[in-house]
């Protein structure tokens, strides 16, 4: 390892390293399969190298790089003289699977004489800290460190997505899973990166006695929460997850953290769901009533209603989508499509049918 480590403070790394993108043939240099020009190219590590011309980054010209003082900081970022970079490959939309997007962005106000990576796309220099080149303000900038992709900290509170979360404490602060974690002081949630609600959010529990029940529920003993939220009534010692949002104890029925009034907790449960659907719709039933969610479907008949998959069900005399009635569609003669969404989702003897509305083809 040290003397990998000197290969790469030296910029003397080897074309034949193994994975290094960049190789030697009949005397051309190449990253991927395209060539590279100029001549004397140095490896700087896996991702960034030089020569007499310019600077790379996987194969493509950083503009304006000042080749002289140039140098990798790790595979991410690099830095001259003048400046700092970050830069990555990613895949994006419709291109996903198909095609590599490589940017090279200037890391804007980094001050290159004191900028160091210090692992999981973090970084710091003398007053700023950084992810993925995205520059944040710290309390105590020679403390902080890097927990995880969506988690940092220093000595004085802890960062999400580099946005300070209240009340938290750095030196204590643990993730307990991919959506939870707390320090001495508080239980937090928080959200997918790609949930539109995605933040941290303080548990209202004690936090002694915090545990985690079957996702998103969890339980200080004495209440239940849904993701970071009361449910109102619940009762921890017969609480029972029913599955899609759906909970109950000996008394109450709840869709996430709303009790379904009138609902007979006996006798609720989901209703089964057609092998072919691979989406949760929500319905439910008890000895009297059929529910979407929250929602007590009126003028249903129970005895005759079933749930025939995306979203749809019917009963003697009506079909629905969700909770709505689809005008016109005869119970009789409807049903849904193997293939899921497209132009159309469903048909009866005479239309055809599109989440619920009458689709004209």
């Amino acid at each position: 390892m040290i003397f990998k480590a000197l290969l790469l403070l030296t910029g003397a790394l080897s074309f034949s390293r193994c994975g290094s993108g960049y190789k030697q043939k009949d005397g051309k240099t190449f990253y991927n399969g395209e060539e590279i020009s100029g001549k004397d190219l140095t490896v700087l590590n896996k991702a960034f190298a030089k020569n007499d011309s310019a600077v790379y980054y996987k194969g493509k010209i950083i503009d304006g790089a000042d080749i002289a003082s140039f140098e990798a900081i790790d595979e991410n970022y690099a830095k001259d003289k003048n400046r700092v970079y970050f830069c990555e490959e990613r895949r994006e939309g419709q291109t996903y699977f198909t095609t590599k997007k490589t940017t090279n962005n200037i890391v804007e106000g980094a001050d290159p004489a004191t900028f160091e990576s210090i692992g999981g796309g973090y970084a710091k220099d003398k007053s700023l800290a950084y992810l993925e080149g995205e520059p944040f303000k710290v309390k105590d900038i020679a403390s902080f460190k890097g927990i995880s992709l969506y988690f940092s900290s220093d000595e004085a509170q802890v960062y999400f997505h580099g946005k300070p979360v209240p009340g938290s404490d750095g030196n204590s602060f643990e993730i307990i899973n991919n959506h939870y974690a707390k320090d001495n002081k508080q239980v937090y949630y928080y959200g997918y990166p790609s949930d539109v609600k995605n933040n941290i959010y303080t548990i209202p529990c004690n936090h002694d006695d915090f545990n985690l029940l079957e996702y998103p529920y969890s339980t200080d003993g004495k209440s239940v929460f849904f993701e970071n939220l009361l449910i109102n009534q619940a009762n921890p010692g017969n609480f029972t997850i029913l599955n899609a949002g759906f909970s109950k104890d000996s008394q109450s029925v709840f869709f996430e953290i709303k009790q379904i009034k009138g609902a007979d907790a006996s006798s609720f449960h989901l209703i089964e769901q057609d092998a072919m659907n691979t989406q949760e719709f929500y319905f439910a039933r008890d000895s009297r009533s059929i529910y979407f969610k929250s929602k007590k479907l009126n003028n249903v008949d129970p005895v005759s209603f079933k749930v025939i998959g995306l979203g749809y069900a019917l009963d003697y005399n009506a079909v629905y989508y969700m909770d709505t009635i689809v005008n016109g569609a005869d119970p009789k003669t409807f049903e849904v499509y193997a293939h899921g969404y497209g132009e159309t989702d469903a048909k009866d003897g005479k239309h055809e049918y599109l989440e619920g509305q009458r689709v004209k083809i």
